[in-house]
């Protein structure tokens, strides 16, 4: 059997699969690895952000990959787990879609993490502006210091491993426009894989579904078979069991359509006048 890593990692079957065209399945990759740039694009501020309040790489890389890995399986859950249902009409298969949530999701963790993002590309705008902002909490400690007798040098050295994640990303809405316009080109950046799954690659997702639920009801009617063979072995041990006495239609006392009955007399009560 072939093999497709990338398509398997994001829940695809591999059987189903190889009963696809060669072009349906180069879509389904250009969407995986659509998803996996998406993820990274999630991933990687807020490994970013950790880096800023920790200053430590392993940390910042174990949680980043962490969250990355989290919302590969969520998209897996939705590939393996969602599409059409095995009972659906063939109708629901020539107007399959894939889900909105999948594509919302991404949404809101692209439109959260796009401010950390922002960061490091404005990182020489916003140095001078934190550096004044440090100085400033010195100064200001300073004055409260002479009075208690508080080493302003050592109140200097904790600030100075401080990055001040708050205020740098407060900083960067002192220019809304500028920071709304970036917000929604990576918006639109994390969710364009959704997109192009939706609209140009909907035929080999159509195609992948009709093989899914095709494969679901084979090993449904197998399973039936076999429970049916199962009972019949159990129940073949006593003589009075006939393995195939059930009609095979309906009997004409549930396919006949109900007749009316007479409308039965009623005594109704009546208010004295």
């Amino acid at each position: 059997m072939p093999r497709f890593p990338l398509l398997t990692a994001f829940g695809y079957d591999p059987g189903l699969l190889a009963g696809l065209s060669h072009a349906e399945r180069q879509r389904l990759a250009t969407v995986a690895a659509g998803f996996v740039l998406s993820l990274l694009l999630v991933a990687w501020p807020v490994g970013y952000t950790l880096w800023l309040v920790e200053h430590s790489l392993a940390l910042a890389f174990g949680v980043g990959s962490a969250a990355f890995l989290l919302t590969l399986n969520l998209l897996r859950v939705v590939t393996a787990g969602g599409g059409v249902r095995v009972g659906a009409p063939r109708s629901a298969l020539r107007e399959h879609r894939p889900g909105l949530a999948p594509a919302t999701f991404l949404l809101v963790l692209a439109a959260l993490f796009a401010q950390p993002a922002q960061l490091p590309l404005r990182a020489g705008e916003l140095d001078p502006q934190v550096d004044a902002y440090r100085e400033a909490l010195i100064v200001a400690h300073a004055k409260r210091a002479a009075l208690h007798a508080v080493s302003v040098e050592r109140y200097r050295a904790e600030l100075s491993g401080c990055e001040f994640v708050i205020k740098r990303l407060s900083l960067l809405w002192q220019e809304p426009n500028r920071a709304l316009r970036f917000t929604l080109f990576y918006c639109l950046l994390v969710v364009l894989p959704s997109l192009f799954q939706a609209f140009v690659a909907l035929d080999a997702v159509r195609a992948y579904e009709v093989l899914r639920q095709r494969s679901s009801r084979a090993r449904l009617d197998a399973d039936r078979a076999r429970t049916e063979r199962a009972i019949g072995d159990a129940l073949g041990r006593f003589p009075a069991y006939e393995r195939d006495a059930r009609p095979k239609t309906l009997p004409h006392a549930l396919t006949a359509s109900p007749r009316r009955r007479a409308e039965q007399l009623s005594l109704k009560w009546r208010a004295a006048p």
